[in-house]
């Protein structure tokens, strides 16, 4: 079971390594006694070298921290090992055209902490970049050496093989924001997904080609077919493809094309009946001898065209004021608005800040927050029933809470959320991570609080005994 320390488990079995020969026997194995290792794939160099992140002892600390490992591919001995002091590798090694090793760490204590490093094929530390917070992306390198990246805090790099910054973008924060690694098309387009749903297409220069939001949650690399066609999943369990950015056009854009095509086809359907109509009125108006009455021919003649032409204006009236008007109903009565354009009618959920402090998500693929008043809290907290809270579903089902998440009360309410993890130091304050994929900084009151009644809040190592 892995990780004991969050189990409250003694861990059943150590992590192995293992190589097989292609008729599926065992090669080698190996093992050091500890939990195994953080990356996703083994890393293989020109010479066949085996490249992993793992646990391995460190002398200095008598425990296992995580290092990258270099191992024979022959017989699974170890070549070299390298450990950022006081850092966390998580994911696999990218291996550069001339043999360069790229990864990122975390702080062991504190993610915030954290450097993106460059190692020559022997294992030393050629340079280091720091970033906003830890990563466990597989870099991605370019044709030309350009590294991407992105790291938990939302921001996405592009440096040059040297380690220096060409450009960056700042995404939306969130608990683990970018986990989702870069993939690179042919053309240079460089795409990745965030954790707060939002799929992103790059230009190399760092420019946004497109955006799409998928519903849900991205972790997950993607996946670059030979037609260029770009696949992704979700952590809700969607997969989805995309093409060029025409073929990206949402629901609402897509309907609006049926509707112009079948529009159209409606107008070419009046003329043919008005054709017909107006040569069969002329035949019986020449031929005198089937209606010799021609004022009566010609009253048909005109009553024809006068229903012709209240079709099209009914039409005209349904198609451009009704169908409109019925459509913005329909919508006003899903999302609670009466027609107030402010941002914080009625949203379809809240997210809490920490110290009583909410925001949602606003702009047209929700890319941005927005801090509410306490006004603005009150009236959604009175007017709205669907709006989701956040940690504990609906405003419905928060009894006695008045639909407010516990970590986000003030102090001394006496009533919080315990985090699954804290990270910090006493130095740099200490922070929480919740199951909302939320974080925020706890305060003084707070933190003794979930001192005293969070017992399986996982905490930084060198505070854990004192808390388990």
């Amino acid at each position: 079971m892995y990780p004991p320390r969050e189990t409250k488990k003694p861990m059943e079995k150590p992590g192995y390594i293992y190589a097989f020969n292609p008729d599926g026997s065992e090669k080698w194995s190996f093992t050091n006694g500890s939990a195994g290792g953080t990356s996703g794939v083994p890393s293989i160099t020109d010479d066949g070298t085996l490249i992993i992140t793992g646990n391995d002892m460190e002398q200095s600390k008598q425990t296992f921290v995580s290092k990258i490992v270099a191992f024979n591919p022959d017989n699974g001995a170890i070549k070299w090992r390298f450990w950022p002091k006081d850092g966390v590798p998580e994911g696999s090694v990218t291996i550069g055209k001339d043999g360069t090793l790229y990864f990122g760490a975390k702080g062991s204590d504190d993610p915030r902490i954290a450097f993106f490093y460059a190692l020559t094929p022997e294992g030393k530390e050629k340079w280091k970049f720091p970033l906003t917070e830890g990563m466990s992306v597989t870099p991605g390198v370019a044709n030309d050496g350009t590294i991407y990246i992105g790291d938990w805090g939302g921001r996405f790099y592009a440096l040059t093989s040297e380690g220096k910054e060409k450009w960056h973008i700042d995404t939306p924060k969130a608990y683990e924001a970018l986990s989702s690694s870069p993939a690179i098309g042919s053309e240079g387009t460089v795409y990745f997904g965030s954790i707060t749903k939002m799929f992103y297409a790059l230009n190399p220069d760092g420019t946004e080609k497109w955006k799409y939001d998928t519903g849900g949650g991205i972790v997950s690399a993607p996946a670059i077919g030979s037609d260029g066609t770009v696949y992704v999943t979700t952590t809700g369990g969607h997969l989805f493809a995309f093409g060029e950015k025409k073929d990206a056009v949402s629901t609402q854009s897509s309907e609006k094309k049926i509707s112009a095509g079948s529009n159209k086809l409606y107008l070419i359907g009046e003329i043919a009946v008005f054709a017909i109509i107006f040569f069969i009125s002329i035949f019986l108006y020449v031929k005198r001898s089937i209606f010799a009455n021609r004022k009566k021919l010609l009253l048909i003649f005109i009553a024809f065209l006068s229903l012709l032409f209240l079709t099209d204006i009914f039409a005209f009236y349904y198609t451009n004021f009704y169908s409109k008007q019925k459509e913005v109903s329909n919508n006003q009565e899903q999302t609670g608005d009466s027609g107030n354009s402010s941002d914080v009618s009625c949203p379809d959920h809240i997210y809490n800040m920490g110290a009583g402090k909410y925001y949602i998500t606003i702009g047209e693929k929700n890319e941005e927050r927005k801090e509410l008043s306490q006004d603005e809290v009150e009236k959604i907290r009175k007017t709205c029933k669907n709006t989701v809270w956040p940690n504990k579903g609906n405003k419905d089902n928060n009894s006695g809470n008045n639909g407010q998440s516990p970590s986000a009360q003030q102090p001394n309410s006496g009533k919080y959320l315990c985090p699954h993890h804290i990270y910090g130091t006493e130095e740099n304050g200490f922070y929480g991570a919740y199951t909302d994929m939320t974080t925020h900084d706890l305060l003084s009151e707070e933190l003794s609080w979930v001192k005293s009644n969070c017992p399986n809040a996982t905490w930084p190592e060198q505070y854990r005994k004192d808390k388990n």
